[in-house]
């Protein structure tokens, strides 16, 4: 029997489907992938470690089919280790002394073991033995740099904020919310140090982180609570789940992220100092403000920064809190005078401690206040930029500014005496002379008291004494003042705010 071509075509395609046709068919349809119980996820969230499996199931690169089984058996081991902590840091606080014997014997029989060093920490921290709790944190890291699910460098980093190390706190937190970031915990605690160290922005973000991954209602509800949602709202940050929230969604600050300035506190007094400071200095700006709206509370926050430069106890203080209340101000709305305040006060702290970083964001501040107001403020952004370049040794680019300034506002006699500065500084006296003899001759007719500074004394040396000038008073006769001659004008709250 013959056959033609299209028919041995026909035939070949049948048994080619007879033959292999129930594998197309396995392959059609799709394999359904075993899934992870709820059970074992609802378990994994409560204890903060959910992402974490995931991510230590893909790091070691775990087959999708092994996974549900890998996910179980990490959720418990997680849970049972969870229970041991609690356990542990409850008979530490209540016997002490045999739990430090206990954990000492077994760090030092099994040096290796993160575990031991782990709960010895804890120990030791509960005991208020600070310094010890940090080492031993150390080493139980070094032998699990993953700190089983984090807590070891979230625990390490309460006793670091403890032990006035922000910066190292920080770093902890950064870390174990990259090995754990549903614990919300670890939010909590960034959040917290953030607004300690006046971070708002970033804290809001953190307590948001919060909110959106903490399973537990009771903590929630706390933390719903807490000075650090009450200092946020204050701030204009506004955080859903915060009791003080009225809405969806943080406040998105129309300013700028604002560098505040990097100086460690001299003293834990100083620090308190300012801390207390602020805590009040935001209330009564609230209070101030009242309903009046981001503007009103803008303005009372830059004017109790004002207060801040009159009523503390030394300069350096006084300039730090005015400083955060500056960026406070700009934080809720951001105003040319705002920038030019917050700049003054980093220009002089860059001189304080000789910080060129601050002197840069001194002169960012300027220049976003020449962007919201063109004029500068009746001229006062050219001159204070003037000092900045000047303290930056660009002397060319500051005696144009202060030419600027002066061109600005020619009755103000502050602007001629920063061009002298200027020109005194290029040994150009004669020149300086003239500009310090125009500030004496405007500052006697006006609120400027002509007060006498070492420029009097620097012109006369160089033989160009200025009209007018005289000698500064002895230093026993002058009032501490943590700014310069000729800053910006100050508006203190006083009894009419009230």
């Amino acid at each position: 029997m013959r056959y033609n071509e299209t028919t041995m075509k026909s035939l070949t395609l049948a048994a080619l489907l007879a033959v292999c046709g129930p594998a197309f068919a396995a392959e059609e349809k799709p394999v359904p992938k075993p899934a992870i119980s709820a059970e074992d996820t609802a378990l994994a969230r409560k204890n903060g470690v959910h992402e974490a499996i995931l991510k230590l199931a893909k790091e070691r690169k775990i087959p999708e089919s092994e996974l549900p089984a890998f996910y179980s058996a990490q959720a418990k081991a997680a849970s049972q280790w969870f229970d041991q902590y609690m356990k542990t840091a409850e008979s530490a606080a209540q016997n002490t002394g045999s739990a430090i014997q206990e954990w000492t014997a077994k760090t030092s029989s099994s040096p290796a073991d993160a575990d031991a060093w782990f709960f010895r920490a804890v120990t030791e921290e509960r005991m208020g033995d600070l310094r010890a709790a940090e080492e031993s944190y150390g080493k139980s890291l070094a032998a699990d740099p993953k700190g089983r699910w984090g807590m070891a460098y979230y625990l390490r980093a309460l006793v670091r904020k403890d032990l006035e190390d922000p910066s190292g706190a920080a770093s902890d937190l950064d870390a174990a919310i990259d090995i754990a970031p549903g614990n919300p915990y670890f939010h909590y605690a960034r959040a917290s140090l953030g607004v300690e160290q006046g971070n708002y922005t970033d804290a809001a973000r953190d307590m948001h982180s919060f909110f959106s991954v903490c399973e537990d209602s009771a903590a929630a509800q706390t933390v719903a609570q807490s000075m650090e949602c009450e200092e946020l709202a204050a701030m204009g940050f506004n955080i859903t789940g915060c009791a003080q929230a009225t809405g969806e969604g943080a406040r998105k600050a129309a300013a700028p992220e604002i560098g505040f300035a990097p100086w460690e506190y001299s003293s834990q007094s100083e620090k308190n100092e300012i801390a207390l400071y602020l805590y009040d200095a935001v209330g009564l700006a609230v209070n101030i403000a009242g309903s009046g709206g981001g503007a009103a509370r803008a303005g009372t926050l830059a004017k109790t920064g004002d207060t801040a430069l009159l009523s503390l106890s030394d300069s350096k203080t006084s300039l730090k809190a005015a400083l955060k209340l500056y960026g406070l101000s700009l934080f809720v709305e951001p105003t040319a005078k705002a920038y030019l305040k917050h700049g003054a006060a980093l220009l002089e702290l860059a001189r304080l401690y000789q910080h060129d970083d601050s002197l840069k964001l001194a002169e960012e501040d300027f220049d976003r206040a020449l962007k919201l107001d063109p004029k500068g403020a009746g001229g006062w952004a050219f001159m204070l930029r003037a000092r900045a370049h000047a303290a930056a040794g660009r002397y060319d680019a500051a005696e144009a500014d202060a030419d600027r300034a002066t061109a600005a506002d020619g009755e103000n006699g502050c602007f001629f005496r920063e061009k002298a500065a200027v020109l005194a500084a290029k040994k150009e006296y004669k020149k300086a002379a003239e500009a310090m003899a125009q500030f004496m001759k405007l500052a006697a007719k006006s609120k400027q008291t002509g007060e006498a500074d070492e420029l009097c004394n620097t012109l006369a040396a160089n033989g160009a004494p200025a009209e007018g000038c005289f000698a500064p008073r002895p230093p026993a006769a002058q009032e501490e003042n943590p700014l310069p001659p000729c800053s910006l004008p100050l508006e203190p709250i006083g009894e009419q705010n009230y």
